[in-house]
């Protein structure tokens, strides 16, 4: 490793974290002064100054840290990177013999070291502190369990499960229905308006129901105001487990996909784009890089500030790609792996593109 690599490595990690410890920080102070009412017992709990710093804001970094990480390194690489065009760096260096390629060379590995870090920061480091943080904010802030609603449950290979929404609190639900299938298709369905369970008798009631029982012969119909039954499920099927991804790692993301496939719910490509972000939010840093470095090696007349107001629109347009793409991945319209991986292509091709362009 020669003296201008080292230079141009110790320049990018110390740019980048300077930029994203003020940005953490900036992003603490809004924080604060938006839940100050909840810290001082607006939900009846008051935590301990203890607690605020070491429970809830050391657990609060990591998750912002890595949601601006590949941001702030495209914004980091073209300001050093343009100080360096400013000052005529980049022309000594290049002018000493040094191709365009051993140029880039270090701001690639840097990138890349950047990018396997994030990759464990990711879906190791992060996951724990959101586990503390919700933890808190459950206790301290008052929040109430979110509602699952359109549940979508395989109970057995031919038998499935439909419920409009379920509120845990009261273990009541609402439009509920069962259909059984075999090869000649839809054999069973029960339908029932209201269901609610008695934890006591581990037994269902359900209110203002209608059956349907389909054979070769054809179709009976039966109509009831109440059943009491049970069922071999319980309402932890239909806990909600969708804001618990983020708490998560990689491993037991992957085992909980596994299991809502098996259960047939409908959540499927949300906690795919989870799974394929944390692999492809790492990879952008090395993309953004390579645009960076030859858009910012030039020396222009608008210097810094006309190349840090180029490198701003294109992380928001990248942003803007992003969320377009993970809309539709989420609503079904797109497939999650494409959706995620979409706005990393097109960047690569544009880094290409500008790479091509620098060298000549």
């Amino acid at each position: 490793m020669k003296r201008i690599d080292r230079y141009i490595i110790v320049k990018y990690l110390t740019t980048f974290f300077v930029a994203l410890g003020l940005i953490i920080a900036l992003s603490i102070v809004f924080d604060l002064s938006e839940k100050i009412d909840d810290f001082m017992g607006k939900h009846g709990k008051i935590p301990t100054t203890g607690e605020i710093v070491f429970d809830y804001y050391l657990n609060f970094i990591p998750y912002f840290a890595g949601l601006f990480a590949p941001l702030f390194v495209f914004i980091s690489v073209i300001y050093f990177t343009s100080r360096m065009a400013f000052r005529s760096e980049i022309i000594a260096i290049l002018a000493s013999g040094v191709s365009y390629k051993r140029f880039v060379a270090p701001f690639a590995f840097t990138a890349l070291l950047v990018s396997v870090f994030l990759i464990f920061f990711i879906n190791f480091v992060i996951p724990q502190s959101n586990l503390k943080k919700v933890a808190f904010e459950k206790e301290y802030f008052g929040q109430r369990s979110w509602t699952p609603r359109n549940i979508h449950r395989r109970l057995a290979e031919n038998e499935f499960l439909y419920m409009e929404f379920w509120m845990a609190k009261a273990s009541t639900g609402n439009k509920f229905s069962i259909e059984r299938f075999d090869d000649s298709g839809l054999r069973y369905k029960l339908m029932a308006q209201s269901v609610k369970y008695d934890s006591l008798s581990g037994r269902w009631k359900l209110n203002t129901i209608l059956e349907r029982f389909i054979s070769p012969e054809g179709e009976v119909i039966k109509r009831s105001e109440e059943m009491d039954t049970i069922f071999s499920f319980t309402p932890q099927l239909f806990s909600d487990r969708n804001l618990d991804v983020s708490t998560m790692d990689w491993f037991e993301l992957n085992t909980f996909i596994s299991e809502e496939i098996s259960m047939g719910s409908t959540l499927i490509p949300y906690y795919l784009v989870e799974k394929y972000k944390r692999l492809a939010t790492p990879f952008s840093t090395l993309i953004l890089t390579l645009i960076a470095v030859p858009l910012a090696g030039r020396k222009v007349r608008g210097g810094i500030g006309l190349h840090i107001g180029i490198g701003i629109g294109l992380g928001f347009t990248y942003i803007f790609f992003d969320k377009v793409s993970t809309t539709y991945a989420v609503s079904g319209i797109m497939n999650p792996l494409l959706a995620v991986w979409l706005p990393n292509l097109i960047f690569l091709f544009i880094a290409f593109y500008l790479l091509s362009k620098a060298q000549r």
